[in-house]
């Protein structure tokens, strides 16, 4: 994940209150492990208004993007 995605990432999920703890960057770090994991961020007029975390996995040398992180 690129410094500036996760500056946005980590802004955002700080400033809603409802935010899911599994959705948090440090347990994304922890259950995926750093470096494992990035999002896509939605912005509009220059604010982050929706996002979705993924999980990066490869498997016989094919890198695919995953939800599940089992």
């Amino acid at each position: 994940m690129k410094a500036q995605t996760r500056v946005k990432y980590v802004n955002f999920s700080s400033a809603q209150a409802d935010f899911p703890v599994f959705m948090e960057d440090w347990y994304l770090d922890a259950v995926c492990g750093a470096g494992n994991w990035d999002s896509v961020l939605l912005e509009q007029a220059g604010q982050v208004i929706a996002l979705w975390s993924f999980f990066i996995k490869k498997r016989w040398g094919v890198t695919y993007v995953s939800i599940d992180v089992s």
